[in-house]
Parts: structure tokens; C-alpha cells; sequence
């Protein structure tokens, strides 16, 4: 997932800038197959879905349709 950064953002703790017009990647796979997030990533787990389950995740660890104002329509 690519989003481009519309203002000039410091990141904290760094001494990173990120500029206007930067493009910025998240590692959507990455956040999916994160064994922190997701015990045993490869195998096929409905249960993990389960609200309960769910609600020990960060939000952002499940972005299947994206998120925000652009976000997946399918969604």
C-alpha cells in the first residue's frame, strides 16, 4: 500500500523528516505474515478473526482493504 505524504511530517524519536510529495510504502504482507501479530502466519487460522481475538491486535495489523479515506470500496 502506497499513500503520499501531503506535509512535512518529523518522525519521532528520529531524525527523519518525511517531505511533501514523498511517497510512503507500508508492508502490508509484512503486517499479515508478522508472527507478533499472527502466530504461525502460514497456516490457515479462522479463529484469529474471532472478535475477541481481534481486539488484541493493534488496529493497523489487518489491512486487507487499506484504510482511511481511501480505502478498498470492496470494503
Amino acid at each position: 500500500m502506497i499513500r503520499e505524504c501531503n506535509k512535512e511530517y518529523k518522525v519521532p524519536g528520529t531524525e527523519y523528516t518525511i517531505l511533501p510529495k514523498d511517497n510512503i510504502w507500508f508492508p502490508v504482507y509484512g503486517f499479515h505474515h508478522d508472527p507478533k501479530y499472527y502466530p504461525e502466519p502460514e497456516k490457515f487460522d479462522p479463529d484469529r478473526f474471532l472478535p475477541e481475538v481481534k481486539a488484541s491486535r493493534p488496529h493497523y495489523a489487518y489491512l486487507p482493504f487499506g484504510e482511511g479515506p481511501r480505502n478498498c470500496i470492496g470494503k
